[in-house]
């Protein structure tokens, strides 16, 4: 083995290219560069040259050497030098295996692909078998895949215990299975998890990935190479149900690749890509009948493949011979919302305005994309747009930023965005002074490279953690990134994915050089999500993850379990998920760590709520029913003089029993041991006094002195739980809702290191809280609740048979609550304007840490939640990271509406369920729906 460096072979999804060849026969080399930079740009992981799929046995030494080659030689100028390329290597001998492994290392492979040599098969005995397997590993210059295809290998099916044997060999680092046997696959890939275990074939890619595998080599991927892909994306974020759909698919257009082999494959190619039909003799073009029929069988497939690029929902195309009007694209990069205003104005205008109309709009603005938060200082500059091909990663990046980046690119290239809604004054509002005129060099500097630059690669994901970033696009197309930690690297990713859009053409720009200096203003900012009232699936936690990061949100409060339900898996009590609504609506302790790595890869913080004291009878109760008083009451509404609960069910831990805090302590430790941040939440909300009055130990403790207060019961709670909750090391910091502090049933001292979340009396009680020295984390219900102004949960309640207004005035049903207790619905420009430093010193202000917008679930499903949270949220995440008033202090919501309706839009194009928030015609014609003409009315 040699020492050169070779592009690592990552996890995905690899196509084993055919092979293309001329009307004599002759190796047709410009469609096999053809179709390997299509593969590449359709966002496969890599190529395989010469395998069975590429007609290896028909092609020489030397033709072996071109294809390759070529393969190499077209994705590295497309910008995939970091593609990996594998080349089939395998031969009758050994001797001759040896030579095409040297070949391929001098050809720019990566590595190879070995079958076993099998021709004088009842000749090769096992030891021998292995014995030619190592003696190539030792001579290869590149590392070998071992290749076990029973069906081309004489019948040959190597077992899971040779492939294991041979995986010893330090150059054999991994194997394709087209024997199809899972089974095998699952005891190689549980042996050697660092060894790649590759399924043979597409039509088992989620039997792979379920059973560890590191992806498939597949030949129907020539066809639907995105269709593939788009399997193992969907498993990796959780969504298996649509993954097995598409899995369904491309199972079945696998199915003529398989029986039909690499002729179905190269036939399918000539009816749908328009190259590549001709076989080697002996082998044959199929009869037009049988090319009917191989098309046939790859129609679902390829309509599976097209839907997934159409860009026919994202670009208006206009033929210049309907206005004969030359525009420069370069100058005017026109798209989609562009174009739609250009119509909305020439409707009856004479030609000569046209021409006015377009040149107007042109200095309106010098792009078109406003990411979303809007970035602390970004300055554009104007020499003209930098066209971007294939953007690479420079340097050795951590694990977090390549991943990062990987998902950022393939973004990137699979939405070819074209933003949705563009910033103009509102119509006859004066216009922006005209600017530069861009650049008129005949052609566009090209992004290669994106150089990033970490001063601390080893900063943990906690609270506080340096997320600032800096992000330079030159004129002459180079891309820098540098930031404190990886973190803020992620930060310049999602900001770099929403200026880098479609140039119209399918290609990728930046429509002009671009300064960014960016920082939160805030450490903490996040949504609260509740899974006690009712169940979320892990996939829909997993798709508000994607919208936290999109938005540069940096915190998933996770509001795990109430009265209600208790889903979480406990290993110390298995009793408690009794409590569950169903077998199926339980958190496995795997299902958990799965949601925080999925969030930590995106930048986003996990932080756990167990509610307790008060919210607490499901689960508790399975453990001993004597730790939760009241649960078999009546929650009593009607009665409010009994009420136990602000809602059904009630209950309540008993804080005077002392198995209350045994229990509590081998829960709390063990969702400590799972969840990683350091911050735990630990509820302390609505304590009912009235609750107690079915515990025979706190009222025996309150008769025992009569000058004790439900303060002073609080108190015992607070002196009791807290040692527990800080014993799990001395990174732990607490967190609570304000009631500890300032509600009637409050304690009478709380320690300052406690984190208060502020939920009611919006400002007042931010100042309440930082005065007496706590660092707060903003929720106010007043403009932050997302699940407010929806009506009542309560059922059988006779306030709603109301059928006329006798009385006149504000009722229940006309004009008031109706049943949600903090109506009215908090829309965007609600969240976006709260001041919530209002009234505040400098040093109070100080105390403020973040702010978060919680949901919680009584009317929240997995039908409703992201509609509720999106895009919503987003106007909170550029409150807390930018703010909403612009450098002269003037609020900036009607700069904000079009950036959040285009980003509404990509929310969706990214598979977040954002709700709409206006008519399309609004987003469509901007300022034409605001309240007021005077732009300004908002202060």
């Amino acid at each position: 083995m040699t020492g050169t460096k070779r592009n690592p072979l990552p996890h995905g999804v690899y196509v084993p290219t055919v092979a293309f060849f001329k009307p004599d026969e002759e190796v047709d080399i410009e469609t096999v560069e053809k179709h390997a930079v299509y593969l590449a740009h359709s966002g496969v992981t890599g190529l395989v040259t010469q395998g069975s799929n590429g007609e290896a046995v028909h092609l020489d030494r030397e033709e072996r050497k071109a294809i390759t080659a070529a393969t190499r030689r077209a994705v590295d100028a497309a910008g995939y030098s970091s593609m990996p390329v594998i080349a089939g290597c395998g031969a009758a001998s050994t001797r001759e295996t040896i030579q095409f492994c040297q070949d391929s290392g001098a050809a720019g492979a990566d590595a190879v692909l070995v079958l076993p040599p099998s021709y004088y098969k009842a000749l090769v005995s096992t030891e021998s078998l292995h014995a030619h397997f190592r003696a190539v590993a030792d001579a290869s210059p590149i590392p070998v895949l071992i290749y076990n295809f029973p069906g081309v290998q004489s019948g040959l099916d190597l077992s899971s215990d040779d492939i294991l044997t041979l995986a010893e060999h330090p150059n054999i680092i991994g194997c394709k299975l087209t024997c199809g046997n899972t089974g095998k696959l699952a005891r190689v890939a549980a042996a050697k998890p660092d060894f790649l275990t590759f399924g043979g074939s597409a039509d088992f890619t989620l039997q792979t990935l379920i059973a560890g595998g590191a992806g498939i080599i597949g030949g129907v991927a020539n066809m639907i190479p995105r269709s593939c892909v788009r399997v193992m994306e969907l498993y990796r974020d959780g969504k298996v149900q649509e993954a097995q759909k598409v899995q369904a698919i491309v199972a079945r257009a696998d199915w003529a690749a398989i029986h039909g082999g690499f002729i179905a494959v190269k036939s399918g190619l000539q009816s749908y890509r328009g190259y590549g039909g001709l076989p080697r003799r002996p082998c044959v073009v199929p009869s037009p009948k049988d090319t009917a029929a191989i098309q046939e069988e790859f129609r679902e497939g390829m309509e599976l493949e097209k839907s997934s690029t159409s860009e026919c929902d994202r670009v208006i195309c206009i033929p210049r011979s309907a206005m004969q009007i030359n525009i420069n694209k370069s100058e005017y990069l026109l798209t989609s919302a562009f174009v739609f205003l250009i119509l909305t104005q020439i409707i009856n205008m004479k030609f000569a305005s046209v021409l006015s109309a377009l040149g107007t709009l042109t200095a309106v603005s010098a792009v078109q994309v406003n990411p979303l938060p809007a970035p602390r200082n970004i300055t554009w500059g104007t020499s003209g747009p930098i066209q971007v091909n294939h953007l690479s990663l420079n340097g050795n990046q951590s694990a977090v930023v390549t991943t990062a980046w990987e998902r950022t690119w393939k973004t990137i290239t699979t939405l070819q965005w074209v933003p949705a809604a563009v910033e103009i004054p509102i119509a006859s509002y004066p216009a922006f002074p005209t600017a530069t005129p861009v650049s008129k060099a005949k052609r566009s500097p090209s992004a290669i490279h994106v150089d990033v630059r970490v001063t601390d690669n080893e900063a943990d994901l906690q609270h506080g953690v340096d997320e600032s970033y800096t992000l330079v696009v030159s004129h002459s197309g180079s891309i820098m990134i540098n930031a404190q930690t990886v973190w803020g690297v992620l930060h310049a990713f999602t900001t770099l994915q929403q200026i880098i859009i479609s140039d119209g053409n399918g290609g990728l720009i930046i429509e002009q050089p671009v300064k960014i200096k960016d920082a939160p203003l805030y450490p903490h900012r996040g949504v609260m999500i509740d899974t006690g009232r009712n169940f979320i699936t892990v996939p829909k936690i997993l798709e508000q993850i994607d919208g936290l990061a999109l938005s540069k949100l940096n915190v998933l409060h996770w509001h795990l379990d109430d009265a209600q339900s208790w889903p979480m898996q406990m290993s110390a009590y298995p009793e408690m998920t009794k409590d569950a609504y169903s077998t199926r609506e339980i958190y496995t302790a795997k299902d958990m760590r799965h949601v925080i790595a999925y969030a930590r890869a995106r930048g986003v913080r996990i932080i756990p709520e167990v509610d307790m004291p008060g919210h607490a009878a499901s689960g508790w109760q399975q453990v001993d029913p004597e730790i939760v008083s009241c649960a078999d009451s009546w929650w009593s509404a009607d009665d409010t003089s009994v009420a136990t609960a602000v809602e059904p069910n009630p209950g309540q831990l008993d804080i005077i029993y002392p198995n209350t805090y045994e229990v509590v302590k081998n829960v709390y430790e063990e969702l400590s041991s799972i969840f990683g941040d350091n911050i735990f939440h630990v509820g302390a909300d609505e304590i009912q006094p009235k609750c107690y009055n079915f515990s025979t130990h706190i009222t025996e403790w309150f008769a025992e002195d009569p000058s004790r207060t439900y303060n002073d019961l609080t108190q015992y709670w607070v002196d009791h739980a807290v040692p527990i909750f800080k014993s799990v090391g001395d990174h732990r910091r607490l967190m609570m809702w304000e009631d500890i502090v300032i509600a009637t049933e409050s304690a009478h001292n709380v320690s300052k290191d406690i984190i208060m979340q502020s939920w009611n009396s919006g400002a007042n009680n931010v100042k309440t809280l930082t005065a007496a020295g706590y660092d707060v984390v903003v929720s106010s219900s007043d403009f932050l609740y997302l699940d407010c102004g929806h009506g009542g949960a309560i059922t059988n309640d006779p306030r709603y048979n109301e059928q006329t207004n006798t009385a006149g005035g504000v009722t229940f049903n006309y004009g008031g609550n109706g049943g949600s207790w903090c109506a009215p619905y908090k829309t965007w420009q609600r969240i976006y304007d709260y001041d919530f430093l209002t009234n505040l010193t400098a040093a109070e202000a100080k105390h403020v840490i973040g702010a978060e917008a919680p949901l919680w679930s009584e009317q929240i499903d997995d039908q409703t939640i992201s509609s509720a949270i999106w895009p919503r949220a987003a106007a909170l995440a550029e409150l807390v990271w930018s703010g909403n008033r612009d450098a002269a202090g003037r609020k900036r919501v009607t700069n904000l509406t079009q950036r959040l309706l285009n980003f509404r839009e990509y929310l969706v194009a990214n598979g977040v369920g954002a709700t709409a928030l206006v008519p399309k015609y609004c987003l469509q014609h901007p300022h034409a729906c605001d309240y007021y003409k005077n732009q300004t009315i908002v202060s």
